[in-house]
């Protein structure tokens, strides 16, 4: 496969995407995150990072997220990553007003890549359980599908990307009553990489989220625009 086809390909499915969801009410939010990551060793290896996101809905701070991990590189083309999360989220109340639930998350990434013709694709899966405050916990498997282009533009070396994530679920909680949804959201990014200077480097993406409403089982889109700033060691 050449550069032109795996172009062509990228943007046929972007455009699929983009249609496919424009029909559906859709919602719009923000997230904004940063970060540090470092190598523990001279042959990179091992490394350890940390992080904290804010996603902020049309109005106001829906998520608080905040994420420590290890990197392992056993291989060139293998990372394999546990991580701890701790979640907080907005919810609302049925007499009005709101409340915010705790989650605590334990996740495993497992990513081989490989590289053909200077793009770099990458297959992340990854495998979580969920830990609510007030509901049954669960666990998740999502698979994510990167696509890195080959091009480093200007002296920040701005590295656009694209990528599709799809989630599977065991079970929702709802009222502590388990439910059987399986395939329950999808992710489309698209977005660019920049190496600002030899310790910050930035991430600017818009991300497509269609998630199904457990209450009416209709695809919801909800329309992102992000920034994450990562300070490396």
């Amino acid at each position: 496969m050449n550069n032109k086809t795996l172009h062509s390909l990228m943007i046929a499915a972007v455009s699929g995407i983009l249609c496919a969801s424009a029909h559906a009410e859709a919602t719009h939010g923000t997230w904004i995150g940063v970060g540090v990551k470092g190598n523990l060793d001279t042959n990179k290896v091992y490394s350890v990072n940390a992080s904290i996101e804010g996603r902020f809905g049309e109005d106001e701070l829906d998520e608080q997220h905040a994420v420590v991990g290890f990197g392992i590189k056993p291989f060139d083309w293998l990372t394999i990553g546990p991580h701890y999360h701790v979640i907080d989220s907005r919810k609302d109340k049925s007499g009005g007003g709101h409340y915010w639930e705790k989650e605590h998350r334990v996740a495993v990434d497992v990513t081989p890549s490989i590289t053909l013709g200077g793009w770099k694709i990458s297959d992340r899966s990854r495998i979580a359980y969920r830990d609510f405050e007030n509901s049954q916990g669960f666990w998740r498997y999502r698979n994510r599908i990167q696509v890195n282009a080959p091009w480093k533009w200007t002296e920040w070396k701005i590295n656009p990307y694209a990528s599709w994530e799809l989630f599977l679920d065991d079970g929702k909680p709802s009222k502590n009553v388990r439910r059987n949804d399986k395939f329950d959201q999808w992710r489309f990014v698209t977005g660019a990489t920049a190496k600002i200077t030899d310790n910050l480097s930035l991430n600017l993406y818009y991300l497509l989220q269609e998630k199904k409403d457990t209450s009416d089982h209709n695809w919801h889109p909800n329309h992102v625009v992000g920034l994450n700033a990562t300070f490396t060691f």
